[in-house]
This record gives structure tokens, C-alpha cells and sequence, in this order.
């Protein structure tokens, strides 16, 4: 039987985002929801006449090793004290596609480099933005009782053919970043943040998590399945 939809108002913040385009166009092809986007005085983007009763904002920072993630927790556990608000949290990890295209993760698309990390490196769990929105997307569409569960999404795999692959222990690679985050380089904290949760123990591989017949209702409501070379190949 196929899950059942519930219509919502919906106000998304970051709408013409990596993530809030894709999470709009799923929305928007469910038919059912009215949509509204926050922006800025004087921002560009344009968007559909359509409209959120939930604002969604992707965070991609460690809690434990990211001053940033630890200051966002204290504003989320006040919400939580002071009863004023209710979240639903979509887990699908890090951005597979976004990620390759900024360097983030020791892969240089354009002149075909890639270091690959050794030495207690665990599985991750990633996802790609379109899938992400489509996830987004049909959580949102959940009808009331069913907002309570969660669900997650994952990808990984290696090739080296015309490719220039060196190897670091991963230890050695987050004491160069610690050294760089001294030096106040701006993207060693991004940096880091991947390599911790690349240990194994360290929280990315989310498989143990999955509730398979939660995530069917996902798929029932518009979620797609990606394939890890179409997400690699869309991305170099």
C-alpha cells in the first residue's frame, strides 16, 4: 500500500541553495504543498508562486571537534528547554557530489589527483543533492504520526584508472590540519570534520541506523535510488 500524503505549509530559508533548489524542485513535484521562500532584502533568485510550516538549514560540522557545530547545539538544546519548537532531523551524510567538486576530500576533479587515506579509516554513508531533496522532500510529505522516525542514505567506492593516487595515514593527515587550523587556514576545519568521521567508530557509517521499512515509505513518496558512478560521473 502506498504511504499517504500530507500536505503542508512549508517556508524553506536557503531556497535557491545546494541543497534548497533540489529540496524545492522535490516539493514542488509532490503537488501538494504550499511553499514559500525566505530570502534577503535585495536577493536575486526567483522562484515559483508556491509555499512551509518547517525551515530546513544544512550544518556539515563535527560537534565534538567544530566550535562551530558546539555553538549551533547550545541555540538547538535552549530551543529544546524553552518548549517553543519541534524539529525533524534528515541524516544523509556528507554531500558525495559536492564534496568531490571542492577539494574537500583530497580529490582534485580537474587535474585528476586523489589522496587516499589509510590506517583506521572506517565506512562512510554519503548522498548526493538531488537525492538529499528528494529525501527532504518526502519526509515533508509524511503524513503527522509518522515524523518520528528516521531514515538514512549511503554510498563509497574506489577507482584509480587515469588517475593520480597517493596514500596518507589518516592520523598524519588530521595533525597537517590541525596545524593549518593554527595557521588559520579557512578551510582546515571542513577538512577535518571529513577526516574524523572517515575513522572507524567515528559516527559516518549510518547502515546500522537504517530502518528499512521507514525509508520504503520514502521511496513510495518520490525518493530515488542514486547509483555511485552517475552521482562520480555527474561530478568530474
Amino acid at each position: 500500500m502506498t504511504s499517504p500524503k500530507q500536505g503542508r505549509k512549508i517556508a524553506i530559508i536557503g531556497a535557491s541553495g545546494n541543497v534548497g533548489a533540489p529540496t524545492v524542485k522535490a516539493l514542488l513535484a509532490q503537488g501538494i504543498h504550499s511553499i514559500t521562500a525566505v530570502q534577503r532584502l535585495g536577493a536575486a533568485s526567483k522562484f515559483p508562486p508556491n509555499g512551509l510550516d518547517a525551515a530546513t538549514s544544512p550544518y556539515h560540522h563535527l560537534v565534538e571537534q567544530n566550535q562551530l557545530l558546539q555553538d549551533k547545539k547550545k541555540i538547538r538544546d535552549l530551543i529544546s528547554e524553552l518548549g517553543v519548537a519541534s524539529w525533524i532531523s534528515v541524516t544523509v551524510g556528507p554531500f558525495l557530489d559536492m564534496n568531490m567538486k571542492s577539494g574537500l576530500w583530497g580529490i582534485d576533479v580537474e587535474n585528476r589527483k586523489a589522496t587516499i587515506l589509510d590506517g583506521n579509516v572506517g565506512r562512510v554513508s554519503a548522498s548526493g543533492l538531488t537525492h538529499t531533496g528528494q529525501a527532504i522532500a518526502a519526509v515533508l510529505t509524511l503524513p503527522e504520526e509518522a515524523l518520528s522516525q528516521g531514515c538514512v542514505q549511503r554510498a563509497m567506492g574506489t577507482m584509480e584508472e587515469g588517475w593520480s593516487v597517493e596514500y596518507q595515514d589518516i592520523h598524519d593527515a588530521l595533525k597537517d590540519l590541525e596545524a593549518k587550523i593554527e595557521q588559520q587556514d579557512g578551510n582546515a576545519p571542513f577538512v577535518k570534520f571529513f577526516l574524523s568521521h572517515f575513522q572507524e567508530g567515528s559516527g559516518g557509517d549510518l547502515r546500522h541506523k537504517v530502518n528499512p521499512d521507514e525509508l520504503n515509505k520514502l521511496y513510495e513518496l518520490g525518493l530515488e535510488d542514486q547509483a555511485l558512478e552517475d552521482v562520480i560521473e555527474a561530478s568530474v
